[in-house]
């Protein structure tokens, strides 16, 4: 089973990618399944609906479509 674990946040200083790296460290506990980092930042998504310019949303779906489960990394302000 691959599992991502969804790094939702994009902004400089973020904290999500330290809190997904944790993540990744402790599924190594559970063997039967693959776990990976998917980072937004990877994925040049638009923005409130602008026009995708560069295929980031088709690139997004397939990534998603890889995955058996999903684990979000969510900020809190």
């Amino acid at each position: 089973m691959k599992i991502g674990i969804i790094l939702t946040t994009t902004r400089d200083g973020r904290v999500s990618d330290q809190v997904g790296t944790w993540l990744l460290e402790q599924s190594k506990a559970y063997s039967k399944s693959q776990f990976e980092i998917v980072d937004l930042k990877d994925f040049s998504l638009p923005i409130f609906g602008e026009a995708d310019s560069n295929n980031g949303i088709a690139k997004w779906k397939e990534k998603l479509a890889e995955l058996d489960g999903y684990i979000f990394v969510l900020a809190e302000y």
